[in-house]
């Protein structure tokens, strides 16, 4: 009998122990991201090696170019094609882990992220890529690219 209430007490710890582990975030998953729609701008990125280019289908056709400038920590995206899918930079800063996303739509020109570069820290390594995203989800990403900050 008393080995039976030991192993009941053991069952007992161990699920315990398991809804103690599913309630506790992953200080991993509580990353800080910072998102910014990128508005309209008049000016355009010098494309250069800071900008990324996206291309699609059989046809590889041009769906949207990214580009990132140090001066500023500058973002720029322009979307080529009016599909329901957005254009992204998607990056991370190596100082403080915080995920950055500047995102555009099917608009005329360029569009330009300025509030989430204020969020970003100076002397970093930003990570980042071009990604094609609908509603929220990646459906196509670019090659990766580090910058300095």
């Amino acid at each position: 009998m008393k080995s039976r209430s030991n192993i009941a007490r053991a069952v007992i710890g161990v699920t315990a122990a398991a809804a103690l582990v599913a309630l506790v975030p992953n200080p991993a998953s509580a990353q800080t991201v910072y998102r910014e729609k990128a508005h309209a701008t008049k000016g355009s990125p010098k494309i250069d090696n800071h900008c990324l280019s996206l291309k699609t289908g059989r046809e590889n056709r041009l769906v949207g170019i990214a580009c990132f400038k140090k001066a500023g920590n500058r973002m720029w995206v322009r979307d080529y094609r009016k599909d329901g899918q957005r254009v992204e930079i998607r990056g991370e800063v190596n100082k403080n882990g915080a995920g950055y996303r500047c995102y555009g739509n099917y608009k005329a020109g360029w569009r330009k992220c300025t509030k989430i570069s204020k969020k970003m820290p100076n002397n970093a390594v930003f990570a980042w890529n071009i990604a094609l995203t609908k509603k929220g989800k990646v459906t196509k990403a670019g090659e990766m690219r580090f910058s300095n900050t």
